[in-house]
C-alpha cells in the first residue's frame, strides 16, 4: 500500500536525521584515507499525514478500519464518499473526516445490541460523516463511546435503537443531527458510583426519535442551543436517580409527546435557563425531592408552518401582514408550531 511506506517512514524521527557515514579505505603500501558522506532527510511528522480511503480503490486504503489499523496515532484520514458497511474499531487518538455528511456513511450490520463505531481510547475525532447500524436487538447503537475526550462533529446519526451511547466523561458532541432513532438520540450511561460527566451536547438537533437525550447517573453537563422537536416520548429525560448540576441552556424544545424536560426524583442543581418550551413542558417528578433551579424558561412563541417541516416558520404577525399582501393563504393558519429559533 502507498500509505504504508509513508507510516513506516513517519515512524523513524520526526524531525531531522543527520547521517554521518564515515568510509576509511586504505590501499596497499599508500596513507590512510577517509570520506565523509552526508545525508539530509526530512521525515513527516504523524500529526501531519492524511491518509486517504476509498472503496473504488483511488485512495491508499479501500476499507475505514485497514486504514486505522495501519495508521499511526495522531494521524487523519480522509473518507471519500460511499456506503462503508464495516464495523470499526478505534483503539488509538485519530482523526476521521469524512468528504460529505451525507454521502459518507458508515453503515454495517452487527452483532445483536453491538455498534458500529467503538471508540476505545481518548482523543478520538469523527466529523462530516453519517452513522447508522442495521443489527438487531434494543440497545444496538450507532456509536459506543468508553474512552474521555471524544470529539464528534457535524455528523448524522440515525435510524438505529441508540443513537451515541456514552459511558465516559470529557466528551464533546456539536453541530450534529440525531433522528429516527427508536430509543435515544444520545444515552449518558453513568452508573451510581462511576457517574458519567462534564459532556458538552451544542448546537444539535434531536428530531423524531424516542428520546432526544436520556441521563442516567450523569452530573455536571451541558446541553446548550440544542433543538428538540416530534421526539415520541421525552425531549430531555433525566430517569434515574442522582443526576446532579446538569444545565441546559438556550434551547429550543416543542412538539415532545410525553415532556419537553423530565427530571427523575433524588437529584439536584439541575438548571434549565433561557430555553424555550412547548407542549407538555418541564416535569420535575418528586418535587419536593428534586431541585431545579428554572431559570427565564417561557413558552415558545407560537408560529405558522409553511414548508410541513413541523416546526414554525413565520410569527402569527408576519403571516397576517403576509396574508394581507397575498404572500400566504388563510388554510395554512392551521399550521401551528412553536416558532422556530432564529
Amino acid at each position: 500500500m502507498r500509505a504504508t511506506l509513508k507510516i513506516y517512514a513517519s515512524l523513524l524521527i520526526l524531525t531531522i536525521i543527520l547521517v554521518n557515514l564515515n568510509v576509511v579505505s586504505q590501499a596497499h603500501h599508500q596513507p590512510q584515507s577517509t570520506c565523509y558522506v552526508s545525508v539530509r532527510v526530512t521525515i513527516v511528522d504523524p500529526a501531519n499525514l492524511t491518509i486517504t480511503v476509498d472503496q473504488n480503490g483511488s485512495g491508499d486504503y479501500k476499507t475505514i478500519q485497514e486504514a486505522i489499523d495501519n495508521a499511526p496515532a495522531n494521524s487523519t484520514i480522509y473518507i471519500k464518499k460511499g456506503v462503508y458497511r464495516e464495523i470499526i474499531v478505534i483503539n488509538k487518538p485519530i482523526t476521521l473526516i469524512g468528504e460529505d455528511k451525507n454521502k459518507t456513511v458508515i453503515n454495517p450490520v452487527s452483532e445483536q445490541n453491538k455498534y458500529a463505531v467503538y471508540i476505545s481510547k481518548p482523543g478520538v475525532t469523527i466529523k462530516n460523516m453519517s452513522i447508522t447500524n442495521g443489527g438487531d436487538g434494543l440497545y444496538t447503537m450507532g456509536i459506543q463511546i468508553v474512552s474521555p475526550s471524544t470529539r464528534l462533529e457535524n455528523i448524522k446519526v440515525y435510524d438505529v435503537p441508540v443513537g451515541v451511547g456514552i459511558w465516559s466523561s470529557n466528551n464533546l458532541i456539536t453541530n450534529s443531527t440525531f433522528q429516527g432513532n427508536t430509543d435515544e438520540g444520545i444515552a449518558l450511561l453513568g452508573t451510581s458510583s462511576s457517574p458519567v460527566k462534564n459532556n458538552s451536547i451544542i448546537n444539535c438537533i434531536f428530531q423524531n426519535n424516542t428520546d432526544g437525550i436520556e441521563l442516567q447517573y450523569a452530573s455536571n453537563n451541558k446541553i446548550s442551543s440544542c433543538r428538540f422537536l416530534n421526539n415520541s416520548h421525552d425531549g430531555i429525560s433525566a430517569i434515574a436517580s442522582e443526576n446532579n448540576n446538569n444545565t441546559i441552556i438556550n434551547c429550543r424544545i416543542y412538539n415532545n409527546r410525553a415532556h419537553g424536560i423530565y427530571v427523575a426524583q433524588n437529584s439536584v442543581g439541575n438548571r434549565v435557563i433561557d430555553c424555550s418550551v412547548l407542549g407538555n413542558g418541564i416535569n420535575l417528578k418528586g418535587i419536593q425531592k428534586t431541585r431545579a433551579l428554572v431559570e427565564r424558561y417561557r413558552a415558545s412563541i407560537v408560529g405558522v408552518d409553511i414548508d410541513g417541516d413541523g416546526i414554525g416558520d413565520v410569527s402569527l404577525h408576519s403571516f397576517f401582514k403576509g396574508f394581507l399582501t397575498g404572500k400566504y393563504a388563510l388554510s395554512e393558519l392551521k399550521y401551528l408550531r412553536c416558532l422556530a429559533p432564529n
